[in-house]
C-alpha cells in the first residue's frame, strides 16, 4: 500500500514543483528501486501491467490503475533535482546555469525507463565517477 500511496501522490499533484521524490523518501523504495519508481511514473502501461500482480484486497483501495498521467524527462529532473534543490534554499545545485556546480548524470534516451535511469554515466564537475 505504501507504495501504491507514493505513485498515487506523484500522479495527482500536477505541478512538478510541489512535490520531491527523493532517494530517502519512505514511500518509493529503497534507493536501487528508483529506477523502477521512475519508469512507473512515465509509462502508464508498465504501471498497469504491475498494478494487476496487486492482490484485489489493495486494488480495492486504491486509484492508481485509473491514473494516466505519464511523466516527462523534463518533470522527473524537476522532481528529482530542480525542486528539492528550491525548496532546500541551494542555489548552486538543481540547474546548469552560471553558479552551478555543475554536477550531472547523462541518460542514454531508451523507451524502457527503468534501464535508461538504472545505468546512467555520472560526471562531478567535469570528472566521470560513474558508468
Amino acid at each position: 500500500m505504501q507504495w501504491a500511496v507514493g505513485l498515487e501522490l506523484l500522479l495527482l499533484i500536477t505541478d512538478p514543483w510541489r512535490i520531491f521524490l527523493t532517494t530517502d523518501h519512505p514511500n518509493g523504495a529503497c534507493f536501487w528501486r528508483y529506477p523502477e519508481i521512475i519508469h512507473l511514473l512515465m509509462n502508464a502501461d508498465f504501471r498497469r501491467e504491475r498494478i494487476r500482480a496487486l492482490p484485489k484486497a489493495a486494488l480495492s483501495r486504491i486509484v492508481l490503475a485509473d491514473l494516466n498521467r505519464e511523466y516527462t524527462l523534463s518533470e522527473i529532473a524537476i522532481i528529482t533535482s530542480a525542486g528539492p534543490a528550491r525548496a532546500l534554499g541551494m542555489k548552486q545545485k538543481g540547474h546548469l546555469g552560471v553558479g552551478a556546480d555543475g554536477d550531472l548524470a547523462i541518460y542514454n534516451e531508451k523507451p524502457d525507463g527503468e534501464l535508461m535511469f538504472g545505468l546512467p554515466a555520472v560526471r562531478d564537475q567535469g570528472r566521470r565517477v560513474g558508468r
